[in-house]
């Protein structure tokens, strides 16, 4: 069974879990524990007074003040809480009614705002969200960003939306959508004025999900996708998928730019794809299974001249 657990690291080393607490009675919450890039034990842990029942789709996000954000879903509903390193006490605040299985992304940014991104899948179809709160972490309204189909009739993926701060300061979102009938990878950038223009950065018209998106040390990003290879009369085979990377950056002021994709891997049993950048030279490594379950790589060399 998959964790109910939550980890994010912050980018001067600071770690973040969040756990579910008090299982299914009135005293379910999150727990929230970090630990400073400097010390060698963990903060006090922290609890946040959640709903009666069971929680889910727990998601935590660090800034580099330590201040937090956690989400989760409970009860049909997404909800919200920031946790400052001040320790001020804030309200949960309650975003949207959401389905039983909904895929979320969260972050937290060092000018006291947030963001929260899902999906809600709900039968054959999918919704995917946006919510960029005012500064106090204060959020309104969700931004639909769109809705369809899933085509050939597959689950939404688990490993999208994402959402990237950028070693410029600048936010980047990425997540699986639809395109006549294909699945698409899309990006966006985000910045005081909500979202720039969304673009689409696999091949409109092959069938791509994605697997991660990475922030790298030089204001990069790199998306890493699977595609999906079609059965004959129809469908896809996601047990035979061709992995696809492809390197971009937020292009000042409301856009993102992408690279032509990169082939990983040929088509084979590849799955559970991720990525990592090494910060001192900007290469990125490709993780993921391949035939028999065994672990394979690929580099890719820096962008450095």
């Amino acid at each position: 069974a998959a964790s109910q657990s939550a980890l994010a690291t912050g980018y001067l080393g600071d770690l973040a879990a969040a756990s579910p607490t008090g299982g299914g009675s009135g005293r379910a919450g999150v727990r929230v524990d970090v630990e400073r890039y400097f010390a060698d034990t963990l903060s006090p842990s922290r609890i946040v007074a959640a709903q009666r029942g069971a929680l889910s789709a727990l998601t935590v996000s660090l800034d580099f003040r330590t201040d937090a954000i956690v989400a989760w879903r409970q009860q049909g509903a997404l909800y919200a809480h920031d946790l400052p390193a001040s320790e001020r006490a804030q309200p949960t605040q309650r975003l949207a009614a959401v389905g039983p299985t909904p895929r979320v992304a969260a972050l937290i940014s060092d000018d006291n705002r947030a963001i929260v991104a899902w999906a809600d899948q709900r039968g054959a179809a999918t919704s995917v969200y946006l919510d960029a709160s005012a500064a106090g972490v204060r959020f309104g309204a969700p931004r639909l960003l769109e809705h369809f189909v899933d085509p050939a009739g597959l689950p939404y993926p688990a490993t999208s939306p994402r959402l990237v701060r950028l070693s410029s300061e600048s936010v980047m979102i990425a997540w699986t959508g639809a395109q006549h009938g294909h699945w698409v990878v899309r990006t966006a950038a985000i910045d005081l004025n909500g979202l720039g223009r969304i673009a689409t950065v696999s091949d409109p018209a092959a069938d791509s999900l994605l697997s991660d998106l990475q922030s790298g040390p030089d204001g990069e990003a790199l998306a890493l996708w699977a595609e999906p290879q079609p059965m004959p009369g129809g469908g896809l085979n996601t047990r035979r998928q061709t992995l696809w990377a492809a390197r971009g950056i937020d292009a000042f002021p409301d856009r993102t730019i992408f690279g032509a994709p990169e082939q990983v891997a040929p088509p084979g049993a590849n799955d559970d794809a991720t990525l990592a950048f090494d910060p001192s030279s900007d290469r990125a490594l490709a993780l993921w299974r391949g035939e028999g379950g065994l672990v394979q790589y690929a580099v890719r060399e820096s962008s450095r001249r």
